[in-house]
């Protein structure tokens, strides 16, 4: 069984045109219902500022490779939540698959998934705050006001550096002039029910300000667990955020923020092909199929066939509860603004599950991880008035993880090994990880066209963990120093025509870490211990260069930009799943990353607009000569393979994002306006495995988007139709072993068609 996908084309060439004539026929039969359009209009394209230098300039400015949308965009394309930003970017690839333990960023082919302690190749900044955990940015997209997508590696500019990119979201500030407010209401197959609701409250004029926003969300799994009769994959969360500002002079702003929000669900995965039980658990039926074992425990196993959307496993919960502070405060002292930026979060993630990967309840597992963190940055920046802008800065971070995990027996344990049911094990693993850097940035304004820029920082994250079996040590005292000089480079030039061409260098830098030992090394046997060898892996570092152009053409109508890439990768961290539990990271010699990114958007006319962005990336291991076993039947931690040369896992070469959008004014409703919207998210053939074994790649698919509606011209009210995966694709987002002590081949799949509509209401 190789692949999942009901389609199979040959390559990116194949579906390019495919998509293309998809758009085009929209636009022609649009064409051919609306009145006539005149070409001969003035209107051209908004400048979009952003914060990718620390200082807001108009993203054609920036000298690197950046992706942004706006508020408005986001409501035009539908985006809600954190993984909807996929459809935004070409080479950005977002996934939750089970709640924060599990959730994945990744730019240009890399990235990192996961609960453990490996710092993220992508950093995610909320308000000006760094995520050391990637599952609390995976939740509503509530009153954003703009997202930055910065690609390649950072850290001379923002929090803790990172290797493969970043992503800043910046939430609406409040407004201290003028009362506000919005409701959105969503329904939608599969029981999908959704409230927001956002009030913005001046209380004193120009000075004082109370923004409040909330949400509820639910929907039914789309999965079928046949064995309790249940549906699994669904969505129940709800949270809120309340922002104060206060500016006390036109000199000095405060703003502070307290956010909460929860999501509860169950994640089960599901069976595409039935293993055998692991042959180290005693017993006279250890290591018989499972047939066998279902047998005689008078179990009747369901038939296994690929998307079914059927569940074939028994129960996994996740509980995801998150609580975030941020205190802004900005001083303008003239030629400089001093801002302080602090941030406390808590997040906690809560995960009981039949977790022993058969049908049977044979292994019960439950984790729950809390992770506490406080931030602290200070930074000067030059205000813009001479021939050189600075930014200088210190910052902080240090955060704590306390992971309990619970093994006991399931209620078949006993009857299949013939013995009383054993007491349950408790491991208690701590990791603390306090980073303390220094950093700065300059750009020379050499010529009214010419700009140099320079950053250096100096990065020492100090981490300790230490791990307990009940009350007893198991690892005690592991305490590591990473440090690392990172720094970049790059220099843009104005064409006559304003276009901008540019060349940028970067150095970026992840600390190491600590592995944890596999619960059942301490209840099985050595056969689940990892080697001391591998519970601690070295820093990776990366070297990125980049040339590009920022174009504008057709009186503005049309925006192109476009970027070429090489980034190496030394000692790269590669995140791998090692039975029945644990996360294990290791360093792979190399890796090398190459590609090219184009994006656009053109504005044919006052009504008809068509966006996109095209990536093309290949990155694969140098030398890799002890990678993880793909063997589905190995369970050695020590086991290995030669992946030299192998494009990396979750790294399709092509990503390919398209967009129309027709917009005007109708006679169906008196002041108001008609919008229709086609969306294409295309991904090529790519391994869902870090193994990369033979049976865990998902072929080329595209998922289409269709929204659609009336607008008040006026703004206050908004009524849309819409459908995402509009051809119900058949898809996985996740393959591989199963998660617990037997054999066979499990995965996620991706959402099925769904559709619904949304009313918006502004006051």
């Amino acid at each position: 069984m190789r692949s999942y996908c009901s389609k199979n084309y040959s390559n990116a060439y194949v579906f390019l045109p495919v998509v293309g004539r998809i758009m085009f026929a929209t636009a022609s039969l649009l064409g051919g219902i609306v009145p006539s359009i005149s070409i001969g209009q003035t209107t051209t394209l908004e400048e979009v500022l952003v914060t990718a230098t620390r200082r807001e300039v108009s993203s054609q400015d920036v000298a690197a490779s950046i992706s942004v949308v706006g508020a408005e965009d986001l409501a035009n394309k539908g985006i809600t939540e954190f993984e909807d930003l996929n459809r935004i970017a070409a080479g950005l690839h977002l996934e939750a698959l089970q709640g924060g333990s599990s959730a994945s960023v990744r730019v240009r082919g890399v990235g990192s998934a996961g609960f453990s302690s490996v710092d993220p190749s992508v950093g995610v900044i909320i308000d000006g705050i760094y995520q050391p955990r990637l599952g609390t940015v995976f939740t509503e997209m509530m009153d954003v006001e703009r997202i930055e997508v910065l690609r390649g590696p950072q850290g001379t500019l923002f929090g803790k550096n990172t290797t493969a990119g970043a992503i800043m979201l910046h939430t609406t500030k409040p407004d201290t002039n003028e009362f506000s407010g919005k409701v959105q209401t969503v329904a939608g197959n599969l029981g999908n029910a959704e409230l927001r609701g956002t009030i913005n409250i001046p209380i004193v004029e120009e000075s004082l300000a109370l923004r409040l926003s909330g949400f509820t969300a639910k929907r039914d799994g789309f999965n079928d667990n046949v064995l309790l009769g249940v549906d699994t994959r669904d969505i129940d969360r709800r949270g809120g955020r309340a922002k104060i500002l206060f500016e006390p002079t036109e000199k000095l702003q405060a703003l502070y923020s307290y956010e909460q929000s929860e999501n509860n669900y169950r994640a089960d995965q599901g069976l595409v092909r039935y293993g055998s039980l692991d042959s180290s658990r005693a017993g006279a039926l250890s290591g018989a199929p499972l047939s066998e074992v279902a047998a005689a425990l008078g179990t009747t196993l369901p038939s296994i066939g690929k998307f079914t959307r059927r569940v074939h496993q028994s129960e996994q919960f996740a509980v995801d509860d998150l609580k975030r502070q941020i205190l802004n405060l900005k001083w303008d002292l003239g030629p400089v603004t001093l801002t302080s930026i602090t941030g406390k979060e808590e997040f906690e993630t809560y995960l009981p599950a039949d977790n022993d990967g058969s049908p049977l309840d044979l292994v019960r597992i439950t984790s729950n991880p809390l992770s506490e963190t406080f931030t602290q940055e200070l930074q000067l920046a030059s205000n813009g008035e001479g021939l050189v802008d600075y930014v200088v800065g210190l910052w902080y971070q240090d955060e704590d993880v306390l992971s309990p995990t619970t093994s006991a027996d399931g209620a078949d344990a006993a009857a299949l090994e013939g013995r009383p049911q054993r007491p349950a094990t408790q491991i208690n693993s701590t990791l603390r990880n306090e980073t303390k850097a220094a950093f700065a940035n300059v750009t020379f304004h050499a010529s009214d066209r010419m700009d140099i820029g320079l950053g250096l920082r100096r990065t020492e994250a100090d981490k300790y963990s230490n791990q307990t079996i009940s009350v007893f040590p198991v690892i005690a005292g592991l305490n590591r120093t990473f440090d690392e000089w990172t720094y970049t480079g790059n220099i843009s030039y104005k064409l006559e025509n304003g276009n901008l061409v540019y060349f940028n260098y970067g150095r970026g830098f992840k600390a190491g870490g600590f592995n944890r030992q596999e619960t059942l090394c301490f209840i099985v046997g050595a056969s689940f211990c990892l080697p001391d060898s591998r519970l601690v892996y070295d820093p990776e570092t990366t070297d990125s260069f980049e040339v590009g152009i920022k174009s504008e053409w057709m009186d503005r109508r049309l925006r192109l930009n476009a970027a070429l890439y090489f980034q190496s990768y030394d000692d790269f961290q590669v995140t791998s799943k090692f039975p029945p539990t644990s996360t294990i990271v290791q360093n792979a010699a190399d890796v090398d990353s190459r590609g090219v990114e184009l994006e656009f958007t053109y504005l044919a006319n006052d009504k008809f607009t068509f966006d996109g962005s095209v990536a093309h990336n290949v990155s694969e291991y140098g030398s890799f000569t002890n990678a993880p076993c793909s063997l589905i039947v190995s369970k050695s931690p020590t086991c290995s393979q030669d992946l030299s040369g192998r494009q990396l896992d979750n790294a399709p070469k092509w990503t390919v994002n398209l967009g129309g959008e027709y917009r005007d004014v109708t006679d169906m409703l008196s002041g108001s306006e008609l919008f229709i919207r086609l969306d294409s998210a295309t991904r090529s053939e790519a391994n869902l495995a870090a193994t990369l074994a033979t049976d865990t790649i998902q072929d080329n698919y595209t998922l289409l988007g269709f929204r659609a509606g009336l607008e008040s011209i006026s703004g206050p009210w908004k009524v849309s139709v819409w459908a995402n995966n509009l051809g119900d694709e058949d898809y996985a987002v996740l393959a591989g072993r199963p998660s617990g002590h037997t054999d066979g081949l499990t995965m996620v799949q991706g959402l099925p068609r769904t559709y619904g509509i949304t009313l918006d209401w502004s006051f």
